[in-house]
């Protein structure tokens, strides 16, 4: 990386990946525990509720603290404090990456308006890096499909037949 007072944090992470396949590694390959990382793992902001997408899958998939722990939570600095947990002193930060696509006014433009994609990068920190947060429990395929109206019928068609496997 040149020098420079101002970090890219595009060319960290494509050097990221770059030194992971030099080591051999496919970053996209999944490597971890798949009973630890059983349901619905995608990463998410336990603060936000929603799931991150796109490349920062990912990035956050490249590290194995969410893996290890099987807890897919990442958050901001800010909204850790915001919920009164603590990112643990001298942790270091996995970036992340938020496009969004932008009308603008344009004279040149032959329809007087242009689009502009706009990059920002943000630092969050895995749950395993904060202290005070709660436990993470991975939801239940029970507690997914309670809100579908059939599950109970489902319920009672399976209980006999797992009565019968048993005996």
């Amino acid at each position: 990386m040149p020098n420079s007072l101002h970090r890219d944090p595009v060319q960290a992470f494509a050097d990221r990946i770059i030194a992971e396949l030099e080591n051999g590694v496919k970053p996209w390959v999944r490597p971890w525990d798949s009973e630890k990382a059983g349901g619905p793992q995608a990463p998410f902001n336990p603060t936000t509720g929603k799931r991150y997408h796109g490349i920062n899958v990912l990035i956050l998939g490249m590290d194995m603290r969410a893996f290890q722990s099987g807890d897919p939570r990442w958050m901001t600095y800010q909204q850790s404090q915001e919920k009164e947990w603590r990112v643990r002193k001298d942790e270091k930060a996995t970036t992340i990456f938020f496009t969004k696509l932008y009308e603008a006014e344009d004279d040149q433009a032959e329809d007087g308006r242009k689009t502009i994609n706009f990059l920002k990068h943000y630092a969050v920190f895995h749950a395993s890096q904060i202290e005070g947060i709660p436990a993470y429990k991975p939801p239940s395929i029970a507690r997914k499909y309670r809100r579908w109206p059939g599950w109970r019928r489902l319920l009672r068609w399976i209980r006999p037949i797992r009565a019968l496997a048993r005996t």
